[in-house]
């Protein structure tokens, strides 16, 4: 009896047992080679797969950098606009000494050019309804806090301690707002 295995030539053609035998090859040579070159595909398909994986973890983690760094650099442009609408608290607890008020235009002049700073980097950075939201924001907190720094400049020193505390809050109602809106611009920046 023939046992009849199928070999590739140029031509499909059916061999005998016998007609592979005589070319060298032997059932188990073509086994082997069968195996070996399918653990090469194998091999191969798993590389690609381990290759495909990192580079998708790679470019969510890069991503994901990117949102962090992001959401850092609104969360300064919140700070920056904080330390303006904080400003009046400040000069009302000032000594009135000649060091204290160049201390206070110093910080005021930082204050602003960190704002200054931060509307830049939004405008070039930021979608262009962070960006709005930001300058109203700034503009709330310039007219509120603008007339209480006033007011402020204009009332009596601290003199003594139980001064240092003011009992009523300023009222901020515009800033709280625009605060609001510029924060929920910014979460849905930083969900995309």
């Amino acid at each position: 009896m023939k046992t009849i295995v199928c070999v590739a030539t140029t031509k499909t053609q059916l061999a005998t047992a016998e007609e592979v035998a005589s070319a060298g090859l032997k059932a188990g040579d073509i086994i082997t080679l069968v195996i070996g070159l399918l653990a090469f595909v194998a091999a191969v398909a798993t590389i690609v797969a381990t290759i495909h994986v990192a580079s998708r973890n790679i470019i969510a983690q890069q991503k994901e950098n990117r949102r962090q760094e992001r959401a850092n650099a609104y969360a300064e442009a919140i700070r920056a606009v904080e330390d303006y609408l904080e400003t009046p608290y400040r000069i009302r607890r000032r000594d009135g000494s000649v060091g204290v008020r160049w201390e206070l235009t110093e910080s005021i002049s930082a204050i602003q050019s960190r704002i200054s700073f931060h509307k830049d980097w939004l405008r070039i950075n930021a979608p262009y309804e962070v960006y709005e939201a930001y300058l109203e924001f700034d503009q709330a907190a310039r007219v509120e806090a603008g007339r209480q720094m006033t007011a402020a400049w204009n009332g009596p020193v601290t003199k003594k301690d139980r001064q240092v505390p003011l009992r009523t809050a300023l009222q901020q109602p515009q800033s709280a707002a625009a605060k609001d809106a510029v924060l929920d611009a910014m979460k849905n920046c930083l969900k995309t």
